[in-house]
C-alpha cells in the first residue's frame, strides 16, 4: 500500500524534532518530510507529490499565510492544515480563507493523526477517478467559517462553557441574528421563543449551532443574483425541514441522543454540495436542472450523468475536510443510496435518508421534479417496514405545521 505523503513546516527546530518523535508510530503509513521555512517547503512541494501540508503561522521570511497562498495557487489539491500557537483574530480570519483545518499548539499525537486521517478519507468518498477530477476543478471550495473554528477550539477544552461559546457567536452579530431567526422559525417547532445565543446553545447543543453556522456560511457566500434557474430559498427551507424530520425520525426509531443530534446536523447539511456545484459549474448546473425537469429525473441522477459526480459526494468531501463526525459524513454521502452502507442496524444515515425522502414526498413544491421511491430493501434491512406508517404520519403532521394544510 502506497504511503500518504505529508510535509510539516515550522521554523523552530525543537518543534520539528518533537513532531518527528511524536509521529514516529506513523512511519509505516506516512512518508513525512520536514521543512524549516516557507522557501524550503516550496522546494519540497516542487519535487514531491505532497498530499498534506501542516504549517506554523509565524515564521521569518515567508510566513504561514504567504506559504498557504502559494500552495493554494500552485498545488490546489494539497490538503492544508495550520498548526500554530498564534491565535490573533486578524490572522485567523485570513488563514480561514486558505486552510482546511486548524490545530492549536500544544497538540498531542492522537489529535494530529485523527485530523489528518479524517482529511485523507475523502479519497474513499470520491470513489472514482472522474469524481476526483471534477472536485479538483472546484476553484471556490468554501473555507471554514472563522466562528466555526473558534467554537471548535473552545470545545476542545474539556471544561468549555455554554457562556464562552455564546460570547463567540455574539461577536458575529450577523451570524448571531441569523441563528436566532432560524431557531425561532417554524422549521424547528420550538414552543418558547429563544432570545439569545446562549439559550439557543443550551437548548440545541454547540454541535448543532456549528452546523447552523456552516449552513448559513455556505448559503450567504453564493451570489444569488447569478442564479436565476434555481430557487436557493426553497433549497434552504428543504434542508431546515429535513433536519427537523431527521431528528424526529431518529427519536421515533429509538436512537441515542448522540445519533439524534447528528441526524439533525446531517439533515441540515445534506445538500450543501449543491451550492458548491452551482457556484463552480453555474452554466452546467443550469443544464442539470433543465434536464431533470424535462426527463422527470432527480437532480442527483442528472448531476452524475452530466457533471460526473453528485452533490452528495461533494458535500461529504467538504465536511470531511472540516472534520465532521464520520456518521454525519456517511449520511451526507449516501443519503440517496443508503443500501451502499454496510451498517447492520440503523444509523444517522437511516434518519437522514428517510427525512430527505419524506420531505420531498410530502412537500413537493415543483411538479417537474421526480421523487425517488422509498428504498424498501434498505427499510426492510433496517427492520423498519412495520414502523413506516407511524414515521410518515408524524412527518406529515410536521410538514403541515410548517407549511399549513
Amino acid at each position: 500500500m502506497e504511503k500518504y505523503r505529508l510535509l510539516f513546516v515550522d521554523d523552530e527546530p525543537n518543534v520539528l524534532q518533537g513532531l518527528k518523535r511524536m509521529l514516529f508510530k506513523m512511519k509505516d503509513q506516512w512518508d513525512m518530510q520536514f521543512a524549516s521555512g516557507g522557501k524550503e517547503a516550496l522546494e519540497i512541494l516542487e519535487k514531491s507529490r505532497i498530499q498534506v501540508i501542516i504549517t506554523d503561522m509565524l515564521m521569518p521570511g515567508m510566513n504561514g499565510l504567504e506559504l498557504l497562498k502559494e500552495v493554494c495557487s500552485s498545488y490546489p489539491k494539497v490538503f492544508r492544515v495550520v498548526l500554530s500557537g498564534h491565535s490573533e483574530h486578524g490572522m485567523l480570519v485570513e488563514a480561514a480563507k486558505l486552510a482546511h483545518q486548524f490545530l492549536t499548539k500544544p497538540c498531542n499525537a492522537d489529535t494530529v493523526v485523527e485530523t489528518i486521517e479524517q482529511a485523507l478519507k475523502f479519497r474513499q468518498i470520491l470513489h472514482n477517478e472522474e469524481a476526483k477530477r471534477i472536485v479538483s476543478r472546484i476553484s471556490m471550495l468554501p473555507t471554514m467559517p472563522v466562528t466555526f473554528q473558534r467554537i471548535s477550539d473552545e470545545m476542545a477544552n474539556p471544561d468549555y462553557s455554554v457562556a464562552a461559546i455564546a460570547r463567540i457567536v455574539a461577536e458575529d452579530s450577523s451570524m448571531s441574528a441569523n441563528i436566532l431567526k432560524l431557531v425561532n422559525s417554524s422549521f424547528f417547532g420550538l414552543i418558547n421563543r429563544i432570545t439569545s445565543p446562549e439559550k439557543a446553545i443550551a437548548l440545541l447543543g454547540a454541535d448543532t449551532i456549528k452546523s447552523f453556522i456552516v449552513n448559513e456560511h455556505i448559503f450567504t457566500e453564493i451570489k444569488t443574483g447569478q442564479i436565476k434557474y434555481f430557487n436557493l430559498d426553497l433549497l434552504r427551507n428543504h434542508t431546515l425541514l429535513a433536519a427537523r424530520l431527521s431528528k424526529t425520525i431518529s427519536k421515533l426509531i429509538g436512537q441515542s441522543k448522540q445519533y439524534t443530534d447528528m441526524s439533525s446536523i446531517a439533515g441540515l447539511l445534506h445538500d450543501i454540495g449543491k451550492v458548491v456545484l452551482i457556484t463552480n459549474f453555474n452554466k452546467t448546473y443550469k443544464v442539470v436542472v433543465e434536464e431533470a425537469r424535462a426527463q422527470n429525473k432527480s437532480i442527483w441522477e442528472m448531476e452524475k450523468e452530466i457533471i460526473g459526480t453528485s452533490h452528495a459526494e461533494v458535500g461529504a468531501y467538504l465536511l470531511s475536510l472540516w472534520g465532521f463526525d464520520e456518521e454525519v459524513i456517511q449520511a451526507v454521502h449516501l443519503h440517496h443510496c443508503p443500501n451502499l452502507s454496510v451498517d447492520e442496524g440503523t444509523s444517522v444515515l437511516t434518519s437522514v435518508y428517510l427525512g430527505n425522502v419524506l420531505e420531498h414526498r410530502l412537500v413537493k413544491l415543483n411538479e417537474n421534479y421526480a421523487v425517488r421511491p422509498l428504498d424498501d430493501i434498505y427499510v426492510g434491512r433496517m427492520n423498519l417496514t412495520g414502523k413506516m406508517a407511524e414515521i410518515e404520519n408524524t412527518c406529515r403532521k410536521i410538514c403541515m405545521e410548517v407549511y399549513g394544510e
